[in-house]
């Protein structure tokens, strides 16, 4: 106890302390769920929800194996393989669910790629591969919850051409149509 300052003060202190950091907490909750969006490449949300409940992240890799004599493997080889984002995003105004819901069906029937961005990074070139929705009594039956599952499409803007001195010195191209002699 500190001289001067009387126990049920100090207390009071406490308890306003724990109430304003409670405050501050769910605020910046719901300003960090606002800061999720699914944008197109030119920088438009494709999916507006009204809050994001949940993200979630996984990225895999895998070694190859090959047989060798005897039953033995060998490991050679490590491939890396899409990431992919699942996250829940929650609608509640009626007058904008149905619209809400036709949209997410239409992207995901669609193949553009979109780019994923969260407070700490930008996950690019991901597409709309799956969704889920529930209503349920202990959430309300008004606020519909969807599952967004996006799959990341990795694009390979390098073709392989072999570098060489002279154009004789190139191998084949196929160009159409072998035809038996």
């Amino acid at each position: 106890m500190s001289i001067g300052i009387p126990p049920l003060y100090r207390d009071f202190q406490i308890a306003v302390a724990s109430v304003l950091t409670t405050i501050v907490g769910i605020q910046s909750l719901f300003k960090a769920a606002k800061n999720y969006a699914v944008v197109d490449k030119d920088g438009n949300k494709i999916i507006s929800w009204d809050s994001c409940l949940k993200f979630e992240y996984s990225n895999d890799s895998t070694i190859s194996d090959a047989p060798q004599e005897s039953g033995a493997f060998i490991a050679y080889n490590k491939v890396a393989s899409p990431f992919i984002i699942s996250t829940t995003g929650t609608k509640s105004k009626a007058e904008d669910r149905a619209a809400f819901l036709d949209l997410c069906d239409e992207k995901l029937s669609g193949l553009e790629l979109y780019d994923f961005i969260t407070p700490e990074k930008i996950y690019k070139n991901v597409n709309l591969i799956a969704i889920n929705y529930q209503r349920s009594a202990d959430s309300g039956y008004s606020l519909i919850s969807v599952n967004f599952v996006f799959k990341e499409v990795v694009l390979n803007d390098e073709t392989r051409k072999q570098a060489v001195a002279h154009p004789s010195g190139a191998g084949k191209l196929g160009t159409g149509q072998v035809v038996a002699k």
